[in-house]
C-alpha cells in the first residue's frame, strides 16, 4: 500500500466517532511517549568533570540540556589495592541535576552542612581510598545498574603517576572500553607527585568516549614563586654579597 493510500485510509476511518476516538488516542500516546522521551536526559551528559587531589573532592556536572535524577546511580572505584569498591545502591537517591549544574563529593567528609550539592563520601557508602594521585580509577554507573555491563557506565577515568599501567586499579577498565567510555584500559592520565587536580578539556566536555588527552592535569601555584618573593631573595643575597658577585659575573 503506498502512502497515499495510507493517508485516504486513515482519512475514512477518522470519518467514523469510533475510529476518530482510537486514532486520537494513537496521538495522544505517541505524543505521551514523545514528552516522556524529553523528560530524561541522556545519563552520559552526567560526567565528573575534576578530580581534586588538595581538596580531595571530586565534581559530577550535567553538561546536558535536561534535568537528570541520579536515584539508584552508583561509582564503582579502584586502586593499586582495592578494587570493585561499591557505593550504595541508594546514596543518590532524590538527588536531581539540572542542566548546567553540579554536586561535589568530598571524600574527607568535610562538606559544608546545609549544602545540598556537597556530599560526603562516607554518606554514598565504599570507595576505595585514599583518594590521591593514583593509580586510580573510578567508574559512574547509571540506574539500572548492572556492573559487568560497559553500557550501563555514564562516566569512567583513570590515573596513575607517570601514567604507568596498573593491572589491579584497572578491574573495571575493560568494560569502561566495551561500554564506549574509555579509549583503552591500558591509558591513564598520567600525574605526578604534586599534581593538584585533573580537569576534563572544556572542548572535551559533554563528549562520550574519553581518553587521557581530553583531561588536564594542573599543578597549584609554589608559594613564594612570584616577583615579590624573587626581590625578596635577591634582597636576602645581597646581604651577604652575593648578588652582586652574581651581577659582576654576568
Amino acid at each position: 500500500m503506498n502512502h497515499l493510500m495510507q493517508f485516504r485510509t486513515v482519512r475514512q476511518l477518522s470519518s467514523r466517532p469510533a475510529a476518530r476516538f482510537l486514532v486520537g488516542c494513537g496521538l495522544a500516546a505517541l505524543l505521551m511517549s514523545i514528552a516522556a522521551t524529553v523528560a530524561h536526559g541522556a545519563p552520559r551528559d552526567v560526567q565528573m568533570r575534576e578530580f581534586d587531589f588538595v581538596d580531595s573532592v571530586i565534581e559530577i556536572k550535567n553538561f546536558g540540556a535536561v534535568s537528570e535524577d541520579l536515584s539508584g546511580w552508583r561509582f564503582c572505584s579502584h586502586d593499586e589495592d582495592q578494587v570493585r569498591r561499591y557505593s550504595s545502591a541508594t546514596g543518590l537517591n532524590g538527588v536531581v541535576l539540572a542542566p548546567g549544574e553540579s554536586i561535589f563529593i568530598h571524600f574527607l567528609n568535610d562538606a559544608p552542612v546545609g549544602d545540598p550539592s556537597r556530599i560526603n563520601a562516607s554518606s554514598l557508602g565504599a570507595f576505595a581510598t585514599p583518594f590521591d594521585r593514583g593509580p586510580f580509577a573510578i567508574q559512574l554507573y547509571f540506574a539500572p545498574v548492572s556492573f559487568g555491563n560497559g553500557n550501563t557506565i555514564a562516566d569512567h577515568a583513570q590515573w596513575s603517576v607517570a601514567g604507568v599501567d596498573d593491572i589491579s586499579a584497572d578491574e573495571r577498565s575493560d568494560e569502561a572500553e566495551t561500554g564506549g567510555v574509555w579509549v583503552d584500559q591500558s591509558e591513564w592520565i598520567s600525574t605526578t607527585a604534586i599534581t593538584g587536580a585533573i580537569e576534563l578539556a572544556p572542548a572535551s566536555e559533554g563528549g562520550v568516549l574519553h581518553s587521557p588527552a581530553d583531561y588536564n592535569a594542573t599543578t597549584p601555584a609554589v608559594p613564594g614563586s612570584g616577583p615579590i618573593a624573587l626581590t625578596l631573595l635577591a634582597a636576602f643575597l645581597a646581604s651577604f654579597g652575593l648578588y652582586r658577585t652574581r651581577l659582576a659575573v654576568r
